[in-house]
């Protein structure tokens, strides 16, 4: 005697597996939201210290400017003149001096349009938010001096 799944069995057990993967999507959506938060934290957080950095080996004034909708920044070079006064700004020759957009899912805000950074290694002092529906990440450089502290809510 042959022993089969009736149609009923297969059918109950597709049932369930489509209630199981519409579960794990569902989750899925608000953890990758997570997760894109965090990263593009940190990557502005590791341009900040990568700026500071470069400012205090190079001598120069570096700034990350964010565009008008808060949507992209871009790490930039100041020229300096003979006096030794900064000029024009200018994009490095970088791979980190590339514009950086912000996933659609996370907004930014802050008060400025740009943060300098200044060859002694202090940066201006700035709070810069980052938000999406999962949580909020504040940058900020106003507690300790020469620092970038990272905060999540």
């Amino acid at each position: 005697m042959k022993h089969a799944f009736t149609s009923i069995e297969l059918l109950l057990v597709l049932v369930l597996m489509a209630i199981v993967l519409g579960t794990a999507v569902a989750n899925y959506s608000g953890t990758f939201e997570a997760m894109q938060l965090k990263k593009s934290a940190d990557d502005l957080a590791h341009l900040m210290r990568y700026a500071q950095v470069r400012s205090t080996i190079e001598g120069t004034l570096m700034c990350i400017t964010f565009s008008a909708d808060k949507r992209q920044y871009q790490l930039q070079q100041a020229d300096i003149d003979e006096q030794g006064k900064a000029g024009k700004f200018y994009s490095i020759n970088h791979r980190l001096g590339r514009p950086v957009v912000l996933p659609k899912s996370v907004s930014l805000s802050l008060q400025v349009s740009s943060v300098n950074f200044y060859p002694d290694g202090t940066m201006d002092k700035v709070r810069i938010y980052l938000k999406n529906k999962t949580g909020q990440i504040t940058l900020s450089s106003m507690e300790q001096r020469k620092h970038v502290l990272v905060f999540e809510q």
